[in-house]
């Protein structure tokens, strides 16, 4: 298949029936599912099959199966039927479901805590992975199919994708819709990545492949990339590298930071599933064959030939095993060498030279934007060429007019030398100023940029402004940045000074060395009172001084145990999401709210209700509760008298209205739904009982 190999295979499975369904376990055990309801498991270290088993299951009624350990796998059956299948015993236990509609997807939540399900009316069910117990659903809304759903890696995000392109961002911890987008096309799969703020999602049938979605600033970052109908996509845990595959069977490496492509290659199908560790690449594709890669083939070697600045070894080596691009010292690596390199190689096009410009960059041509980036400037030589010789002549005007035309040209060495000849003719007209040198002097040392608008307005302010200029610089000597920046109001271009410059770079060393000391040091407190004069550091430094203050407050609010304080402080101030603090808070929340489901289940009804009561006064709380309420009056209703149950009934479509439970309630008991609307109910007022509730 690979005359030419470009990665290195570890071994190839071929497996003789239709997968069905195909998990990794962990690095040592990968399970899968035949088309004939026979379980294998392959030992991953060794890549072999080492056990078969056929499964006490008929084939055509199964509808989904999904597992996330090596002892059982759920399993859904025609006629809305879930399942626990022990992989040991062989033996069948059902689950207890509120509805009766067919389950077409089942999967675990990647922290194991949670699974869901999805049924033929594109609701979602949410189940205690532990108890296999039903706890909420998310209801589909919307008047389309819900086609595709993922979690974030750390289960705090799921991902809800409807066929009209809507996109639904759910916080499975609050309960909360953090975000809704539209996209192009039909989603094919997808992923949350760079720390749960941003979303990648495939499509197929759309005007882009891929696109990033960000989840702070709310933009949406559709591909330019040339190619149609990706339907697969994965990452590993660096996150910086995405294997994008099509129906076609191409195969694609992207920069997932620039949403470029970096590599691409063909496989005689698409690709099924992926798994990816630290070491091994497990690919198995439609046509069942089962691919294992040795991601790190040729590692230590490339990046001791990249240390050396030996690129044609470094990239030898790579085109051997792509995948390792997949690793961040090898892109971080080669980004800054194609940095350096390309300054020269355009240089050399500008020199019509361009032969010693491929040989110091065709290297890199193994990473497709590289190559096309070269191709554009390749395009457009001759601008490169003129660039050069405008340079050569001294014809400024020329060359700053190419510069701006076409963009890349900013990057060669003939326009950085352009900008350090600009700089030096700038401080030698700063010198004269300062000794009160006529003007024409001044103009004439500055004559050649005086064609060039914004040089030219540059100077001509200075000279308008002298005096100003003089204080300035008087100001930044006695270290007065204050009144410095003062003047840069009325004449701007004093940023653009020497001194003006200096004065820019002791603000940005100033703040970066505030974000590297102690909040709680009086060196802390004197370094955000000095950033004051600085403007462009004035917000950000008042901004941290804010978040340290919030963030005393925040540790107090925990000392105390002041849980009401504590919420309202994250849900107004939402840098607090990214601290440990919340994560260990998300951890200890969690854990009343499983307790709940668990004592609930066992009918406890008081204790379970004591166990999450003090999170009703809680805004940021408040869907969460909402939802687990919904299913402690449920189980509650279940053990009333007969005779009470219609008053339960009315109370719950009070609370919550016409909802899955409500349906599944009535239809038990053989009642009607109240005709009614529901009846907005303060969250501050869930009673004990389903009965408490005033008619």
């Amino acid at each position: 298949m690979f005359n030419n190999p470009i990665f290195h295979i570890e071994e190839i499975i071929s497996i003789p029936s239709k997968v069905v369904f195909f998990r990794q376990i962990n690095d040592d055990l990968i399970i899968f599912i035949d088309e004939n309801m026979v379980l294998h498991k392959i030992n991953a270290q060794e890549y072999k099959i080492i056990d078969q088993v056929k499964l006490d299951l008929n084939p055509s009624d199964i509808l989904a199966i999904s597992s996330d350990n090596k002892n059982e796998f759920l399993y859904s059956t025609k006629g809305g039927g879930l399942y626990i299948y022990d992989m040991n015993t062989n033996h069948t236990r059902q689950i207890d479901l509120i509805f009766s509609n067919d389950i077409l997807d089942i999967r675990f939540s990647r922290d194991g805590q949670y699974f869901v399900t999805k049924c033929e009316k594109g609701n979602i069910s949410v189940f205690d992975n532990k108890l296999k117990k039903f706890i909420y659903t998310i209801n589909n809304t919307q008047n389309s199919q819900l086609i595709k759903h993922f979690f974030s890696l750390d289960s705090q995000i799921l991902v809800l994708i409807y066929e009209n392109g809507l996109v639904v961002v759910f916080d499975t911890f609050t309960h909360a819709i953090i975000s809704t987008y539209n996209i192009e096309g039909r989603a094919t799969d997808g992923f949350v990545y760079h720390n749960n703020t941003k979303v990648f999602i495939t499509t197929s049938d759309g005007a882009y492949p891929f696109s990033s979605f960000n989840l702070i600033t709310k933009k949406l970052t559709p591909s330019s990339a040339n190619f149609k109908n990706a339907t697969s996509c994965y990452t590993d845990k660096t996150q910086t590298t995405v294997i994008c595959g099509t129906a076609g069977g191409m195969v694609f490496l992207l920069n997932l930071e620039q949403l470029e492509i970096i590599s691409n290659f063909v496989f005689d199908s698409s690709t099924s599933k992926v798994f990816i560790n630290d070491k091994i690449i497990t690919i198995l594709l439609n046509n069942n064959q089962l691919y294992f890669f040795d991601k790190n083939h040729n590692l230590s070697q490339a990046l001791i030939k990249l240390d050396l600045k030996d690129f044609k070894s470094a990239f030898d080596l790579i085109s051997e095993n792509i995948f390792l691009y997949m690793n961040p010292k090898i892109l971080e690596h080669l980004n800054n060498a194609w940095h350096e390199l390309f300054k020269r190689g355009l240089h050399f096009i500008g020199e019509d030279k361009e032969s010693l410009s491929l040989r110091m960059l065709e290297p890199f041509f193994a990473i497709k934007s590289k190559k096309d980036t070269y191709n554009h400037v390749l395009s457009n030589k001759e601008y490169a060429i003129r660039f050069n010789n405008a340079v050569r002549e001294r014809d400024l005007k020329v060359a700053y007019d190419l510069a701006d035309a076409y963009e890349f040209l900013q990057q060669s060495l003939n326009y950085i030398k352009l900008e350090e000849n600009w700089d030096e003719s700038f401080m030698k007209a700063e010198k004269l100023l300062s000794s009160k040198v006529p003007a024409d002097q001044i103009l004439t040392i500055t004559k050649p940029y005086l064609e060039i608008n914004q040089k030219y307005q540059i100077i001509s302010e200075m000279i308008k402004n002298a005096d100003l200029f003089l204080k300035a610089e008087e100001a930044i000597k006695n270290r007065q940045f204050y009144l410095f920046y003062k003047y840069c109001e009325k004449f701007p271009s004093l940023r653009m000074s020497t001194f003006g410059r200096k004065a820019d770079e002791l603000g940005r060393k100033l703040y970066e060395k505030l974000l590297t000391i102690d909040k709680n040091s009086t060196e802390f407190e004197n370094l955000i009172d000095y950033l004051k004069h600085f403007p462009e550091f004035k917000i950000k430094a008042e901004a941290l001084k804010t978040e340290s203050s919030i963030e005393k407050m925040f540790s107090k609010a925990q000392k105390d145990d002041n849980i009401k304080l504590i919420y309202h402080l994250i849900n107004t101030n939402p840098f607090l999401k990214q601290t440990n603090t919340y994560k260990h808070l998300i951890q200890e929340t969690e854990k009343d709210f499983q307790s709940f489901t668990a004592i609930l289940y066992e009918k406890g009804f008081e204790a379970a209700y004591k166990t999450i009561s003090k999170y009703f006064n809680i805004d940021m709380l408040y869907p969460k509760v909402y939802d687990y309420m919904k299913l402690y009056y449920m189980l509650q209703i279940k053990i009333l008298s007969q005779s009470s149950i219609p008053l339960a009934i009315e109370n719950y479509k009070k609370l919550f209205g016409e909802d899955s439970i409500l349906t599944y309630i009535a239809k038990e008991y053989k009642l009607s739904i109240p005709t009614f609307n529901k009846i907005n109910q303060a969250n501050s007022k869930f009673h004990a009982s389903i009965l408490d509730y005033k008619s």
